[in-house]
């Protein structure tokens, strides 16, 4: 985070350091120029010091020169008189390794040097200018490149200083080193120091436009000739660089042409092939990327580069395989899908996640320098120590002054030369220890190592490829040489039975690689000389070693770390030694990057060829079953056989929509439009209810909670078309008689479906609740002749699906089974069941047995299981007997109404009169006999109706209280009569006094008038005429109810006839007690058209 912030203030300042360069630019050429006319006079100078040992040690600091020094040199410059070692202080300027950043301040030097002294200058430019001599010596080829671009920056700086002004002295060598490329053997050497010189000084030597606006002073001092001069001459260069640029690019296509007839001959290349390849193309790459940038300095056209579309080409693309070839040829991308090919090709890019210093960047990314430094910086730790000797000698020459100055000052300059060398020696090797003691100390700083640490101890955690690129990104905040050896020994070092870490390690390498080189060569080396050892020894040891050496080589292949011909080169080992493990490490190795070869076009031939070499290998060589189906898969992995494809039935528009509704659109909130959209189909069609039922029958196609959304479905249709009822639930019933016979594992969750489907239909009463026992009977016996305890291949004593597809039926259904004959199956076959899983085993697996007193607590909360299969024997005999002694002339019953059954008949039985009820009484009968035998043994009330009864007295009481503390003055004026004042119903004598004779038939109406004496209540009969206003409005107020009466009745009667009429199943709707599914009539309700569940 320092080092963020750190460089995030470095780009604030960048703004203002530029505008300082510029103000004192302006100066110093200003000063320069003036320099003739405000020179010191000689005279003057000798009150400065010009004591040998000062001076000689200014100009050994000349030599050792940096940028940090500019200011204390320059002080220095001021107090010492160096008018007589003019020669040496040249000298010491051009043998200076000087670095790009020390441009400019060995520029100031020169100004002072220029401005005090006037044969500084013209013993200066001489000098430089003989480094650009031809040199015919190849060993000092990279240290004069080095020294000739430095030397190039600092005469252009120096003229546009104001140093000197003749501008001819560096058109000069510009043009030199511009014909020199043209008439070269070996190609356009100096053209990186074209490059360098045009993006650092063409600005303000040429004006381009689109670089930086230059700085006033040095436009008006460079001539419009000389601006001319350049353009025309570096646009002639760009020219002879451009046609080298195509012809080295078809050189190129043709090399690669001859690799491919190579390859297609002979399968592979040799290494002395493969080499000249390699260094032709990085040479082209390397070209191509300076004309590039010569080109963007000049802001001219890139060539254009013809293409050859018959060559295999470097870059990676689709290809199309020889199998494929045809008018249906499909092209075949490297990786399978797009998740594949984003994990090893899109890697995160480290520059723009963390400061540049960190990835090895010494100079700010705002510099136009920062590659100058680059390639300066590298290649001047591998200049030979004699070169520089010979360098040093051949150009430290005295000029002409020196020669005229005496023996003695010449004796002195040499051993001063001589102290200043050993002094320097000393010095660098003084501050290279220095130097190596900062940096070791730097990388095994206690923090840096405690980060490293933790991120290596994780690392076996990144298991996914967001956690892998942040571990990428923590290891930059520790970036070091031995760091960097730490991590890839740590990657290396992977434990041999995490094959699932190798791709994300390998992506790990491959990330840090793009600007940590050494990453990934150290790891592929490493790898590859473990698969060497292991290789030779031939041991039959090791094997899981082998597997994960082999897999991480072809991870790497994969992300382009590891070479992809060295991969090959490795495979091609394994099939000439075709014996015990390397079969093994082939196979594994073919399926971790065979495809990726396969379909790589650089690889592809070869990989084609290995591969088929491989198979004959397999056919001549007698394998082990093993072996040869791994062969076989790896083969088929990498070159996938050819499958026809199937053409797809095109579905039925009315199948296709009835899929649509059911297994994607069906849910709680859509069944009621689903069936309506259902019942809009051209049922008179036959073929459409056969194509609903069979898309309702597959139920295991869809979703396990929307099984009581279906049977809904099926309860609503089968109102409208009684046939699709009757159709699917056979269909339901055969579909589980076929799993059992199957008894297929796959197919159990289907059969689970099923049961399940089946159980919703009776709660929708759609089907009996002997049906459901005879499916459960059919579930414990199926399969079984005579003792269900017997071992069948339908029915193993280990398998205990059945008992699960017993307790999904029950869990569904059951608890509508709690009283009538319903109750008494229930516990008939709860006996039978316990017996049945107690026959398998005493002792149940843990699921089993907690499913099993899931449902048992669920049914019957308290009933006891039975431990044995004895006991279950014995409760069989009990129940049996109990049956057979059961009273034959049952007491009479009395049959309470449910609260369903006195709403629904409310009209019904306002009026005695008629046979409304007769249905109901008739429903009643049939009950009473149905159920006689649980009637005998007395009303069962549970613990809810015990709570119930005590609610409704405690509601009654109060009521009665309530009503004792009204006002009797609001007693209503057509109060009833009190019923210890009747004896009877109207029509059998209904209000008669206990001691009064019938009412004989009179005129007029009759009333009732009630009296209080001796504070007993009375009633006498009171004869109205009709022509009086109290009888005329009784009658019509009794008239008025009767109409009423009538209308109501005859609109239930309408109902009641339309619910008959549309319901093909009159017995399960009007039974009373719902055939033993709960005490009272079940109201009739509908969910989307289709009945509700039943209600206890």
């Amino acid at each position: 985070k320092r080092k963020m912030e750190a460089t995030t203030e470095e780009d604030n300042v960048g703004n203002e350091e530029k505008h300082r360069i510029e103000e004192e630019k302006r100066t110093l050429f200003r000063l320069n120029q003036e320099a003739q006319k405000k020179r010191v006079p000689s005279s003057s100078l000798k009150n400065l010091d010009s004591n040998i040992k000062k001076n000689t040690s200014f100009i050994k600091k000349l030599k050792q020169f940096s940028n940090d020094q500019t200011e204390a040199i320059s002080q220095e410059l001021q107090t010492l008189n160096l008018s007589k070692y003019i020669s040496e202080v040249v000298n010491s300027i051009a043998e200076a390794k000087l670095k790009v950043t020390d441009i400019l301040g060995m520029v100031k030097v020169c100004s002072l040097l220029h401005q005090r002294f006037p044969e500084f200058t013209p013993s200066l430019l001489p000098v430089l200018i003989r480094i650009f001599a031809p040199s015919s010596d190849p060993a000092d080829k990279s240290s004069r490149i080095i020294k000739r671009r430095t030397t190039l920056r600092l005469l252009g700086e120096l003229f546009l200083y104001g140093v000197y002004s003749d501008g001819d002295v560096i058109y000069k060598i510009v043009n030199e080193m511009a014909t020199s490329d043209q008439t070269d053997k070996d190609g356009f050497q100096n053209l990186p120091l074209m490059v360098s010189f045009v993006r650092s000084v063409g600005d303000e030597l040429l004006g381009l436009k689109n670089r930086k606006a230059s700085s006033e002073p040095t436009e008006d001092k460079i001539s419009k000739d000389l601006k001319t001069l350049f353009t025309n001459l570096l646009d002639r260069y760009f020219e002879s660089v451009s046609k080298f640029l195509v012809q080295e690019h078809k050189d190129l296509r043709a090399k690669e042409r001859e690799n491919h007839h190579i390859l297609e001959t002979k399968g592979e290349l040799s290494e002395g092939s493969s080499a000249a390849y390699d260094r032709q193309r990085k040479g082209y790459e390397k070209l191509l990327l300076q004309v590039q940038q010569l080109a963007e300095t000049l802001s001219k056209d890139m060539p254009n580069l013809p293409e050859d579309s018959n060559t295999t080409r470097i870059d990676v693309g689709p290809i199309t395989t020889s199998r494929d070839k045809g008018e249906n040829a499909q092209v075949e991308t490297i990786f399978d899908d797009e998740d594949t090919r984003t994990f090893y090709e899109n890697l995160p890019d480290l520059r723009t996640l963390v400061p540049g210093v960190l990835l090895g960047e010494t100079e700010p990314k705002t510099d136009k320098d920062v590659k100058d430094v680059k390639d300066v910086k590298e290649p001047v730790k591998d200049v030979p120590k004699e070169t520089k000797e010979k360098e040093k000698t051949a150009e430290v020459k005295p000029e002409d002054k020196a020669k005229e100055t005496n023996n003695k000052e010449t004796k002195e300059a040499k051993e001063s030369k001589e102290a200043t060398k050993e002094a320097k020696e000393s010095k660098e090797s003084k501050e290279g220890k220095e130097k190596e003691d900062k940096e070791e100390k730097d990388t095994t700083g206690t923090a840096n190592i405690s980060k490293l640490d933790a991120l290596l101890a994780r690392l076996h955690q990144c298991v996914n490829r967001d956690l892998i690129d942040q571990a990428s990104i923590e290891f930059c905040y520790s970036n070091s040489k031995n760091n960097r050896k730490k991590l890839v020994k740590a990657l290396f070092n992977v434990n041999r039975t995490a094959l699932a870490l190798l791709p994300y390690y390998s992506r790990m390498a491959a990330t840090i690689n793009q600007y940590m080189k050494d990453v990934g060569s150290m790891l592929s080396t490493m790898l590859e000389e473990e698969f060497q050892s292991l290789y030779q020894k031939k041991d039959q040891t090791n094997i899981e070693t082998k597997i994960r050496n082999i897999r991480f080589i072809g991870e790497l292949t994969k992300f382009r770390v590891f070479p992809a011909n060295q991969t090959l080169n490795i495979l091609k080992s394994c099939l000439d030694d075709f014996l015990h493990h390397n079969i093994d490490v082939a196979c594994a190795l073919l399926e971790c990057v065979g495809r990726f070869l396969y379909r790589t076009p650089e690889t592809h031939l070869r990989t084609k060829l290995l591969l088929e070499h491989l198979m004959r290998l397999k056919q001549t060589q007698n394998l082990a079953n093993r072996l040869d189906f791994m062969v076989e898969n790896a083969y088929y992995h990498c070159i996938p056989p050819e499958r026809q494809v199937q053409k797809k039935e095109e579905d039925n528009p009315i199948r296709a929509y009835v899929d649509k509704l059911i297994f994607r659109d069906l849910n709680k909130g859509t069944i009621k439009e689903v069936l309506k959209q259902l019942r809009k189909l051209p049922w008179q069609a036959t073929e459409v209810e056969d194509q609903v039922l069979a898309k309702l029958i597959k139920i295991h196609r869809g979703k396990y909670v929307n099984i009581p959304f279906v049977a809904s479905l099926v309860a609503g249709l089968s109102r409208y078309h009684e046939m699709l009822g009757i159709k699917f639930v056979d269909a339901l019933l055969e579909n589980i008689r076929v799993g059992l016979e199957e008894n297929n594992f796959k197919k159990r969750q289907k059969q689970l479906m099923e049961v399940k489907l089946l159980g919703e239909l009776y709660n929708f009463t759609l089907i009996e609740s002997q049906l459901i026992f005879d499916t459960l009977e059919m579930l414990l016996t199926f399969g079984h002749i005579g003792d269900v305890a017997a071992d069948t291949p339908l029915d193993p004593v280990n398998d205990y699906f059945r008992c699960r597809m017993v307790c999904c039926l029950l869990d569904t259904c059951g608890q509508y089974f709690d009283s009538g004959s319903s109750k008494k199956k229930l516990d008939r076959f709860l006996i039978y069941f316990q017996r049945y899983y107690l026959s398998k085993s005493p002792v149940l697996p843990m699921e089993i047995d907690f499913m099993i007193s899931d449902c048992f607590e669920a049914l019957r909360p308290s009933l006891t299981r039975l431990t044995t299969v004895d006991q279950c024997n014995e409760a069989i005999t009990n129940f049996a007997q109990l049956e057979k002694i059961a009273p034959s002339n049952p007491r009479p019953m009395v049959v309470e109404q449910s609260d369903s059954e006195t709403d629904d008949d409310t009209d019904d039985t306002v009026s005695s009169e008629g046979s409304d009820n007769s249905d109901d009484e008739e429903e009643g009968r049939n009950q009473v006999e149905d159920d006689t035998a649980d009637f005998n043994r007395g009303p069962i009330k549970s613990n809810t109706d015990s709570e119930f009864d005590r609610e409704l007295r405690a509601m009654i009481t109060e009521g009665v209280e309530s009503r004792k503390l009204e006002s009797r003055s609001n007693a209503r004026f057509d109060m009833s009569i009190p019923i210890n004042l009747l004896k009877s119903q109207p029509g059998t004598g209904r209000g008669r006094m206990e001691d009064e004779p019938p009412p004989q038939p009179t005129e007029g109406v009759q009333f009732r008038l009630l009296m209080k004496k001796g504070g007993k209540q009375l009633t006498k009969n009171l004869n109205i005429p009709h022509d009086s206003n109290l009888a005329s409005n009784s009658m019509n107020k009794q008239s008025a109810q009767r109409e009423e009466q009538a209308e109501l009745k005859k609109i239930v009667l309408q109902y009641g006839e339309r619910d008959e009429s549309e319901d093909g199943d009159h017995e399960d709707v009007g039974r009373g007690r719902g055939g033993g599914r709960g005490r009272g009539r079940a109201k009739k309700i509908y969910l989307a058209g289709a009945p509700q569940h039943r209600r206890s």
